[in-house]
């Protein structure tokens, strides 16, 4: 992804995918198993904390490790 805003929608990371054109299909396919984990997570734990910056929560940490972020 862009570390800077997407040159169509201004967004980052880009919402309108403009900025994964280049991406191969295995990278794109990694990205979706990816979002897929992260939207079981988010639904099963609607009022999940998150820390903006700092210490980590107890829901960061159960979020990194559902999505394979931490181990």
């Amino acid at each position: 992804m862009s570390m800077s805003d997407c040159s169509h929608c201004w967004e980052t990371p880009c919402i309108c995918g403009w900025d994964f054109r280049n991406h191969s299909p295995e990278r794109l396919e990694k990205y979706r198993e990816l979002f897929a984990k992260i939207i079981v997570w988010k639904k099963a734990h609607p009022d999940a904390m998150f820390s903006e910056y700092g210490q980590p929560t107890e829901d960061d940490i159960a979020f990194g490790k559902a999505i394979g972020a931490i181990s």
